[in-house]
């Protein structure tokens, strides 16, 4: 059988998805002043703007993927789009507290049959290994371009048209993808199984799915982790505006992409083991490197080093988690496994956040001066290299060639 002559152009259209609905998740991080205000959000209550779109993100994925098997990986995935456009919609004209977070549910929502089934279609469209291998790597890449490039864009806008423009972004987005679907995307489903359970446990007796998924897990706490705590330095401590910041940071994701194709090329030579442990190794040494901040800080010496090994090693380990969680399930599974991958990340990074800002505001205290909030973040990131430590262990102990667990369904 030849491959789909439109298959690069269908990784182009699913990419492009990839990043809305990770952009989504942190875009509106700068945007938040701006909405309190406008809208009246009670004390404390602006939190539920990031996590109303998180929870219902991460808690519906694995239907969003069990959905993509059974009903169509190209239906589900114009369903989530058409879905994620019109609740965009709904989140910029929003005129009171409560009706953006019930948009951002509902983007969330979205977002959780987008994503599985986007990556689904990149597994069933790309049979060939070398081929596929390349195609998630340009998926990795590209989330975790989305991921750190939405402070930046966020920002900008914000900035430069008021908060609402955070969500229409994504309506001219949502209708390019909605044009291109069928004339790029070929439909795919599971016709082997019917009314199966939701999660079978037989798709955990996969040594390398569960591994996989546990490296993206640990790879997220780490990465939303230092997102967070690098943001808070840079703009609390060193004075950075929101502009600047995103351009200072935009080291990582460049170094992301660059550790995602590098990871790929290297496979062949040292395996989805070996890019795991490299990655996660990169991970805590960027980590560590950022636990030497100082308060009259410089970017050259307190950013630079540790943005850069961070990015590497945050695009290996986010190139070898999906391959070896997608590699070791049927091809029936694969909207269910990409669902699996594309929570442990959410939900990865959620964890990693609330522990990271616990320890580090634990360590601050009710202190102000810039020396007490910089030894905050210290620990912070020291807490963040512990994380990538975890990944180590689990890529070293779970990533091997081993006996499968047998498990009842």
């Amino acid at each position: 059988m030849h491959p789909d002559p439109r298959r690069w152009r269908a990784l182009a259209l699913l990419c492009t998805a990839n990043f809305m609905v990770i952009l989504d998740s942190q875009i509106v991080v700068l945007a938040v002043p701006s909405i309190e205000r406008d809208l009246g959000f009670d004390g404390g209550g602006t939190h539920w703007v990031l996590s109303a779109y998180l929870l219902s993100f991460g808690l519906l994925l694995l239907p969003g993927g069990r959905a993509a098997d059974l009903l169509g990986r190209r239906r589900t995935f114009s369903a989530g789009t058409a879905l994620f456009l019109l609740s965009s919609l709904w989140c910029g004209f929003a005129w009171s507290d409560d009706v953006l977070i019930a948009a951002r549910v509902l983007q969330g929502i979205s977002a959780a049959l987008m994503a599985p089934s986007a990556l689904a279609l990149v597994m069933t469209t790309f049979t060939d290994d070398g081929e596929r291998t390349k195609a998630l790597a340009a998926w990795s890449g590209v989330g975790g371009f989305g991921a750190t490039a939405a402070l930046l864009i966020g920002g900008t806008l914000t900035r430069a048209f008021g908060w609402e423009w955070v969500f229409f972004l994504n309506v001219p987005v949502a209708l390019v993808l909605l044009a291109a679907t069928p004339v790029l995307l070929t439909e795919s489903r599971d016709v082997s199984r019917r009314g199966a359970p939701l999660v079978p446990l037989r798709i955990f007796s996969s040594r390398m799915l569960t591994g996989g998924n546990l490296v993206m897990l640990t790879s997220a706490m780490g990465a939303f982790a230092v997102s967070y705590l690098i943001s808070r330095y840079a703009q609390e401590v060193l004075g950075y505006s929101p502009l600047l910041f995103g351009v200072a940071t935009a080291v990582l994701p460049v170094m992301a992409v660059f550790g995602a194709y590098g990871g790929q090329a290297l496979i062949p030579r040292i395996g989805v083991r070996g890019l795991a442990v490299a990655g996660t190794v990169l991970l805590g040494a960027g980590c560590l490197a950022l636990a030497g901040v100082s308060p009259d800080g410089a970017y050259l010496t307190d950013l630079l080093p540790g943005l850069a090994a961070f990015g590497l090693g945050l695009g290996a380990a986010t190139v070898a988690g999906p391959m070896a969680a997608l590699g070791g399930v049927d091809a029936g599974d694969t909207g269910l496994a990409s669902g699996i991958t594309t929570a442990a990340f959410q939900l990865g990074g959620a964890f990693g956040v609330s522990v990271a800002s616990a320890v580090s505001a634990a360590v601050t205290g009710t202190a102000t001066s810039a020396e007490a909030v910089t030894g905050g973040f210290r620990v912070g990131f020291v807490t963040a290299a512990c994380f990538a430590v975890l990944g180590l262990a689990i890529a070293l102990s779970a990533l091997r060639p081993g006996k499968a667990l047998v498990l009842e369904d």
